[in-house]
C-alpha cells in the first residue's frame, strides 16, 4: 500500500520536477533572455490554432526581438533574428538537425529528406541532388511551359468574373508539374477527382500538423492519436494521401524497366539525359540501397513540398500584383519585350530581371516556410550564453522578412527592393525564404523557374485586378496559407502583336 502510494505521488510529481529541472537547471542560462513567463508544465501560452499561432508569434517577436525564449512544455525554443547568430547556425555542418517538432510529419511522409537526420539525411541529399542539377532545367522547362499553357487556358472561364480563388488553379497546375517532372508520370484528365481529393486533404493535413508543431503533448504520435479531436481525420487522410503516392510509384515502376535504357544516354547535343527523381530512387531500390518504403517517403516529401510551395509562390505573387498595378505594368512590359509569345526559354527567364524581383518580393512577404528550426546536438556559446544539447534554435522567417526595421514599409509589395542597385540593402540572413547553408532547400532553383514561367505566362495573357474589400488571412500549415483563399479578378488582355 505504501509502495503504491509513493508510486502515485512519484507519477504526479515527476512532470513538475522534470519541468523545474529543465527551466532552472539544464537551461538556466536562458533565464537571462527575455520572453513570456511560462506556466509550469504547460510552458508559454501560445495559441493552438493555425491562425492564432502566427498572431501570437508576431506579437512575441515585436515585444522581445531580436532574441527571446519560449517554452513548449519542457521544450526550450530560443528565437533569433540577429543575422550573425543565424549565420552561425545555418552555415554550420554541425547543426543540420531539424527540431523534433518536424517529427509531426513522420506519421505521414516518414523520414524523407525533409525530416531525416544525420548520415541518412546526408546520403539521401547526395542521392537526390542529381535530380535538381541545373543541366536538367532545360528539360524541366518543357513541362513548366506546357503546364503554364494549360493554366492560362483553364483561367479563360474566370475572365471577367467578380472573384476567383487563384489557389484552386495553381494547386492543380503545380501538382501536375511535380508529377511529370519529378515523378515521370503525366496525370490524365479523368484523374481530376483524385487530384482534387489529394489537394484538399493535403491542405487539412498540413493545418493539423501545423497546430501540432507548437503543441507539446500533440507532438507525441501515440498521445495525439488517443486524445486529439483531429486523430480520426488524420488517420483517414493519411491513408488517402499515401494511396495516391503509391499509385504514382506503381504506375512509374511498370514503365521504368522499359525506359531505363534511355537513361544516361546522350541526346543530339551530347548532353547526358538524366532520370526523374522517381527513376533515380527506383534504380537505388534495384541496387538494394533503398526499400519500397524509402521510395514512398521521398516521393511523399516531394509531392507535398513540390506542389505546395510552387502554388503558394505563384498565388501570392498574383495577389500582390493585382494590388500594385504599376508593378504589374512594369512586369508586363518586360515580359512582352523579351518573350511576347510562345514558350519561354530558361535564358529568357534569366533575362527577366523584374520577374525575378517580383517572385522574390512575394517570397519576402509570404515565405512558404514561415519558421525554420534546428535541434542543437553539440553545445556551444553565443554572446556569453550557453546553448545546451536539446535546445531548439528557432528562426522566425516570416517575422524578420516583414520587420519594418529590416525592410522599410514591409506591408507594401515592392519588387524594386531586389533590383541589383538595391541588393546591398537586403539584410543578409534576415531574408531566408529557402533557408541557407548545407540544408538550403534542394529544389529552390526548380521552384523559382517553375513560378517564374507560370507567372510570366499568366501576366502575359491576363490583367490581374484586386477584389474590393478582400484581404488574405494567413495561417500556419507548416507552409503558409490563407484561410480566406487568395482571391483576384482576371481580365483577358487584347494584344496587338
Amino acid at each position: 500500500m505504501i509502495i503504491a502510494l509513493f508510486s502515485l505521488v512519484g507519477v504526479v510529481l515527476f512532470p513538475f520536477l522534470y519541468w523545474y529541472y529543465v527551466v532552472y537547471v539544464k537551461f538556466r542560462s536562458f533565464r537571462a533572455l527575455p520572453g513570456p513567463k511560462p506556466i509550469p508544465i504547460i510552458g508559454s501560452k501560445i495559441a493552438n490554432d493555425s491562425v492564432g499561432i502566427l498572431v501570437d508569434m508576431q506579437n512575441l517577436y515585436e515585444r522581445y526581438k531580436p532574441t527571446f525564449v519560449i517554452y513548449t512544455g519542457p521544450q526550450v525554443r530560443v528565437v533569433h533574428s540577429k543575422p550573425e547568430h543565424i549565420h552561425y547556425i545555418v552555415t554550420s555542418n554541425a547543426h543540420t538537425t531539424k527540431s523534433d517538432n518536424f517529427d509531426v510529419l513522420k506519421g505521414w511522409i516518414g523520414e524523407g529528406l525533409a525530416t531525416s537526420k544525420g548520415d541518412k539525411w546526408r546520403e539521401r541529399r547526395k542521392m537526390i541532388n542529381q535530380s535538381f542539377n541545373m543541366n536538367l532545367m532545360e528539360r524541366f522547362m518543357q513541362v513548366f511551359n506546357s503546364a503554364s499553357d494549360a493554366l492560362v487556358k483553364n483561367l479563360e472561364k474566370e475572365s471577367g468574373k467578380d472573384c476567383t480563388d487563384i489557389l484552386n488553379y495553381t494547386n492543380f497546375s503545380a501538382l501536375e508539374i511535380a508529377c511529370e517532372n519529378l515523378m515521370g508520370i503525366k496525370l490524365k484528365p479523368e484523374e481530376n477527382a483524385a487530384e482534387e481529393e489529394y489537394i484538399e486533404k493535403t491542405k487539412v493535413m498540413l493545418r493539423i500538423v501545423g497546430v501540432r508543431f507548437f503543441s507539446f503533448w500533440q507532438r507525441f504520435e501515440t498521445i495525439f492519436l488517443m486524445f486529439s479531436k483531429h486523430s480520426k481525420i488524420y488517420l483517414d487522410y493519411v491513408g488517402t494521401l499515401k494511396k495516391f503516392t503509391l499509385d504514382v510509384i506503381e504506375r512509374r515502376s511498370k514503365t521504368f524497366k522499359e525506359e531505363r535504357k534511355e537513361v544516361g544516354t546522350e541526346n543530339d547535343f551530347g548532353i547526358k539525359k538524366k532520370a526523374a527523381l522517381m527513376d533515380i530512387l527506383l534504380e537505388e531500390s534495384e541496387r538494394g540501397t533503398l526499400t519500397y518504403e524509402d521510395i514512398r517517403e521521398e516521393i511523399d516529401t516531394f509531392m507535398v513540398a513540390g506542389h505546395e510551395t510552387s502554388a503558394g509562390i505563384l498565388s501570392f505573387a498574383l495577389f500582390e500584383l493585382a494590388r500594385q498595378p504599376e508593378a504589374q505594368q512594369t512586369l508586363y512590359e518586360e515580359i512582352m519585350a523579351i518573350a511576347p509569345e510562345g514558350d519561354i526559354s530558361m535564358d529568357q527567364l534569366n533575362d527577366m530581371q523584374y520577374l525575378e524581383c517580383a517572385v522574390k518580393e512575394a517570397l519576402r512577404m509570404y515565405p512558404q516556410v514561415p519558421f525554420m528550426e534546428r535541434q542543437i546536438i553539440e553545445e556551444f556559446e553565443l554572446d556569453g550564453i550557453k546553448y545546451p544539447i536539446g535546445t531548439v534554435f528557432s528562426i522566425p522567417i516570416i517575422n524578420m522578412q516583414n520587420d519594418p526595421d529590416l525592410f522599410p514599409d514591409p506591408g507594401t509589395y515592392d519588387p524594386s527592393r531586389f533590383l541589383p542597385e538595391n541588393a546591398d540593402k537586403i539584410p543578409k540572413y534576415n531574408y531566408l525564404p529557402f533557408s541557407a547553408g548545407p540544408r538550403i532547400c534542394i529544389g529552390y532553383k526548380y521552384a523559382m523557374y517553375s513560378a517564374k514561367c507560370s507567372l510570366a505566362k499568366v501576366i502575359r495573357e491576363y490583367e490581374v485586378l484586386p477584389v474590393p474589400g478582400f484581404n488574405v488571412q494567413l495561417e500556419f500549415q507548416i507552409t503558409l496559407k490563407s484561410v480566406t483563399g487568395i482571391n483576384i479578378r482576371l481580365k483577358k488582355r487584347k494584344h496587338q502583336r
